[in-house]
């Protein structure tokens, strides 16, 4: 195995978590290696379109010795998530000089007419960068669960999965929100060095493995978004305790229920049922971590005659067992 040149690609106001923990797994890794009597497997280069300072997203200044484009193309360009919280800002940073630039660049190492062809990966809205480049055209990807209806829209040709945390998809890896950044890493490190060093690491910084993002997706802020999905949420919620059927739930919208699929698809990327069962067990973990109910008291509050159904149901979609969430 001989060492992988990765670029860590940063743009004004990176996130300081997505940065800082991209360097501290690597750095992790060659530390085993190390210990092992084995050469390290990463070499990692903090650089960005310009030189100079680079001001992160919560004010620290990096100073960039090199741009990206005096450097040799790596085996790996890792693009972090950046600090941004409106869909307006997200307009505003993919049409400054920096990205535009970062775009062409993209294109020219790893495009499908580059010559140098180096993987790529991004998490959280650096994902968007990936595609205004043609990256992602035709391809699996994921993004930040917040702004996945944006994604939808501004780049339909790409096949979004919303529900894993990570989606590599050939050369192309994407990743959630700005900590899926640690995920992205330790499968990097599996691909490139072998899952049981991204093992190593993980349980030496405790970092629990998380192969879905769907319980991290909250709702509320997502329907927000949309008058058709609020106006869905505050109808089902209303209606937890009781049988939906999501006939009503289209009647209710004076929608038809192709028509609803299809809303819900482009809005949330989920089915009008996918949405009732979030919204049940939405529900079922605020009354266990809310009040001291058993779940025998809690399932039919949210619909389930069945607590044994709901137990599971929790555990698939959450990864805890109700017992496990009462103590956080």
């Amino acid at each position: 195995m001989g060492t992988v040149r990765i670029h860590l690609l940063v743009f004004q106001g990176v996130l300081d978590a997505s940065l800082g923990i991209s360097l501290s797994i690597f750095q992790t890794a060659n530390s085993v290696l190390r210990a092992l009597h084995q050469p390290a497997a990463f070499e990692v280069t903090v650089t960005a379109m310009r030189s100079g300072p680079c001001v992160t997203g919560a004010g620290l200044t990096l100073q960039i010795p090199k741009a990206v484009t005096d450097l040799e193309t790596p085996d790996l360009l890792l693009l972090p998530g950046n600090f941004l919280t409106t869909p307006k800002d997200m307009d505003v940073w993919l049409a400054s000089p920096e990205v535009v630039d970062a775009c062409h660049y993209l294109k020219s190492v790893s495009g499908p007419r580059s010559a140098a062809s180096c993987a790529v990966a991004a998490s959280c809205v650096a994902t968007f960068v990936l595609a205004q480049a043609g990256l992602l055209k035709d391809r699996q990807a994921t993004t930040v669960w917040w702004l996945a209806r944006q994604f939808r829209q501004r780049f339909p040709g790409v096949k979004l999965d919303m529900q894993r945390m990570v989606v590599q998809d050939g050369r192309i890896t994407t990743a959630g929100a700005a900590l899926a950044q640690g995920d992205l890493v330790l499968q990097l490190i599996s691909q490139y060095a072998g899952a049981q060093l991204a093992h190593t690491c993980a349980r030496y910084l405790l970092m629990d493995e998380r192969g879905s993002q769907s319980g991290y997706a909250m709702l509320q802020q997502m329907a927000l978004q949309d008058p058709q999905m609020r106006h869905a949420e505050s109808w089902v919620r209303k209606r937890l305790d009781r049988q939906i059927r999501i006939s009503d739930l289209a009647q209710a919208l004076h929608l038809t229920p192709r028509t609803l699929a299809r809303r819900f698809e482009s809005a949330l990327g989920m089915t009008p049922l996918q949405f009732v069962q979030r919204l049940r067990i939405d529900h079922a973990l605020h009354l266990l971590q809310t009040t001291s109910q058993s779940l025998e008291v809690i399932a039919p509050q949210v619909g389930y005659a069945d607590s044994n159904a709901l137990r599971r149901l929790i555990r698939r979609e959450v990864g805890l067992t109700p017992a496990q969430l009462r103590r956080f």
